[in-house]
């Protein structure tokens, strides 16, 4: 048996494939073969999945390494100014007379204001 022909060539003979293995052991052959590829697609799933994890993983690393940044940047602020509009507060208060009510306004500025102070960054070098 031959190829068909293209421009006046003799054309080539296709090679015989000898069937002499039993069919059992072509059986035997094919699931082995389904095995491996069992096991060679199971360990690149698992490879895929170690490396979505290990990317989840970098992705909240960069995010909680950016919210403690901006975090630390702004608490300091946000504890000084809270601190000082209390202590305002506090001070209408003591010029109307109500002294209770002055009093803990005084203790929630003066928390507020160690609050900043807590939180406040050493001067970078």
């Amino acid at each position: 048996m031959t190829t068909a022909h293209r421009d006046n060539d003799s054309g080539q003979d296709f090679p015989r494939v000898p069937i002499e293995a039993p069919v059992e052991a072509l059986l035997a052959q094919a699931e082995h073969e389904l095995t491996y590829r069992r096991s060679e697609f199971v360990a690149a799933r698992t490879e895929a999945r170690i490396q979505r994890r290990r990317a989840r993983r970098d992705r909240r690393h960069a995010l909680r390494k950016r919210a403690a940044h901006v975090a630390g940047a702004t608490l300091p602020t946000a504890f000084a100014l809270t601190g000082t509009v209390v202590f305002a507060a506090a001070a209408v208060l003591l010029l109307v007379g109500n002294f209770d009510a002055a009093k803990d306004l005084l203790a929630l500025a003066v928390a507020a204001w160690g609050g900043a102070t807590a939180f406040r960054r050493p001067p970078q070098a």
